[in-house]
């Protein structure tokens, strides 16, 4: 009824306004006059038009696409990216293809992703409908009803819905409702997939994660748009061996954090390229601390879930606490460590001595607060000196990103092969799950 009321309405304020003769308000209470409009349907035809005023929710839109619309395409799309990506991010999975894709996710910031607007009362989708966009709340508050009317969840800023239309054919399992006026990021699953499988390596990680998705989406006794993160370390569980990475890469982001990412690329190729390979199945085989995780339960958790650490030597990385916490929770947990040495020019890496070892042991080696993290999560000077020390009973291999491509090609390659193989048992359950 509604939506036929609008049409109407749309079209008496279309015809009045081709002839001068009635303001937006005018027109709209002339037609709720003329065809009896009972009062509640009455009211929520006035929240609209209220809403397409210079002041209303969705002029506000407007006015921003318009002050985007005089700025340059490559400002456009990066400000789009700045503005949107932090609510793609709120979901692993736009996490993950970040590491792997970064232009995928700036190009779903840019063209996939359409702010929409919801009044107060108004119905975003009943349960049993058909879902066709996941959703971001960018402003305002919703309520999401399951069964019963006094069952539901009060949800706002950065929350998601209906992240299952991305990888299967989705029904809505509940009712959206806004509290109050509204902004809603949507995102097509038509449009997610008109971008994401442009980019091969974003393509081949969409398929991976979409298994292990539906995998535990199967799992659940009661469906919603609200599911847990599957991707999340939280909700996946310890017995999932499917979330394990092939490679955790430990650098420090000052002085490799181009060369990490290099490195990341690289290897992720050669992985995706051969289907033998045991991490082919994994979601994120080579990951690496793009987003700055700054929860080191999180942190430690990627070494723990990880078949090797691949520590790139730069001048610095065994001054900075957070690296030697990865170094020591690799050593704990039977993680296999690479030590990689980045030659170019202006980076020496410094291989440790003795007075380096004393250092650590007279907690000189690094600053006061850098000590106290690493306290924090009980790691002692002992505990460094001895995983540091591990670490180089091993000879480096080398890594020279300024070189050519056939020679960085035949380094990534020595790289992998040092690398050790997930056992067999994990590789089975992967490959079953």
């Amino acid at each position: 009824v509604i939506s036929y009321l609008g049409r109407g309405v749309a079209r008496a304020v279309a015809l009045r306004r081709d002839i001068g003769l009635f303001s937006l308000p005018r027109a709209c209470e002339q037609f709720l006059k003329e065809h009896d409009i009972p009062q509640a349907f009455a009211w929520r035809m006035k929240k609209h038009m209220e809403a397409q005023t210079v002041s209303g929710i969705s002029a506000k839109i407007q006015q921003e696409a318009k002050l985007l619309s005089l700025l340059p395409d490559g400002l456009q799309i990066e400000l789009h990216e700045q503005v949107r990506s932090p609510f793609l991010f709120e979901v692993t999975y736009f996490c993950d293809l970040a590491m792997i894709c970064q232009p995928a996710i700036r190009q779903l910031c840019h063209e996939a992703i359409v702010p929409t607007t919801a009044l107060a009362t108004e119905i975003c989708f009943n349960i049993g409908e058909k879902c066709r966009a996941m959703r971001f709340i960018d402003s305002g508050s919703f309520r999401y009803f399951t069964e019963l009317p006094t069952n539901y969840q009060v949800i706002g800023h950065k929350a998601s819905l209906s992240e299952a239309v991305l990888w299967t054919k989705w029904h809505h399992a509940g009712t959206l409702v806004a509290e109050r006026d509204s902004i809603v990021l949507e995102l097509k699953s038509d449009s997610f997939e008109g971008v994401v499988y442009k980019y091969a390596n974003a393509g081949w990680q969409a398929v991976h994660y979409s298994r292990r998705f539906l995998y535990n989406l199967n799992r659940q006794t009661v469906l919603s748009d609200m599911m847990p993160d599957f991707g999340d370390e939280a909700t996946m569980g310890t017995s999932h061996q499917d979330k394990t990475h092939f490679v955790f890469l430990s650098h420090f982001k000052e002085e490799a954090g181009t060369e990490a990412t290099l490195l990341t690329e690289s290897l992720s190729t050669m992985i995706a390229e051969d289907p033998a390979h045991p991490a082919y199945d994994l979601t994120v085989p080579v990951f690496i601390d793009s987003e700055n995780l700054t929860h080191l339960g999180k942190l430690k958790a990627h070494v723990r879930r990880s078949d090797n650490l691949i520590l790139l030597l730069t001048p610095s990385v065994l001054a900075r606490p957070w690296c030697l916490l990865e170094i020591v929770v690799a050593v704990n947990s039977g993680v296999n460590i690479v030590p990689v040495e980045v030659q170019r020019p202006g980076a020496f890496f410094k291989f440790p001595e003795e007075t380096y070892y004393r250092s650590l042991r007279e907690c000189t080696a690094f600053e006061a607060h850098h000590l106290q993290i690493l306290s924090r999560e009980g790691v002692t000077a002992e505990d460094v000196e001895a995983a540091v020390r591990q670490v180089f009973l091993q000879i480096a291999l080398p890594f020279s990103p300024h070189k050519s491509t056939n020679v960085r090609q035949a380094e990534v390659m020595d790289i992998l092969r040092r690398c050790n193989r997930p056992s067999s048992q994990r590789a089975i359950s992967r490959t079953q799950s």
